[in-house]
């Protein structure tokens, strides 16, 4: 035997209760501030550091040798310092200064064909996560 709901079929109106509405109109005022003040929103983009050359310029041929270079994120110094850590998946970890915008190289992983890096069988091929890919600080 099918069951049918007749609660639709008797003209059964549906409950609205006090705490339903006032999320409801709380949902709606809300979105309509946030499309207000997203119209007024601004992006501007602008090149904050130059990084050095870390690929091969003139070897256009492999997916990664053309690439001048491959920073990954910037990561502040532990303690809110003035400067950033900056990785370079070829190899490289920078320091850039908050203020002057000068950069250091701190530490260089690629030691392959005479970079002078700390490892000479350094992996930094495009695919399967190669390269310098990450540096996390010790929080104390």
């Amino acid at each position: 035997m099918q069951q049918v709901d007749t609660r639709r079929q008797t003209g059964a109106t549906p409950v609205v209760t006090l705490a339903g509405l006032v999320a409801l109109l709380f949902t709606a005022y809300v979105l309509r501030g946030a499309t207000a003040s997203a119209q007024q929103l601004t992006l501007e983009i602008k090149d904050y550091a130059t990084f050095p050359i870390t690929g091969a310029a003139n070897k256009g041929t492999n997916n990664v040798a053309g690439l001048l270079a491959r920073t990954n994120f910037l990561r502040d110094e532990p303690g809110g310092g003035r400067r950033f850590f900056v990785n370079d998946l070829n190899g490289p970890l920078y320091i850039l200064d908050k203020e002057t915008k000068k950069i250091t190289t701190y530490l260089n992983f690629n030691g392959r064909g005479g970079e002078g890096g700390l490892f000479h069988k350094f992996s930094f091929e495009n695919g399967q996560g190669n390269g310098f890919v990450n540096v996390l600080f010790d929080p104390d």
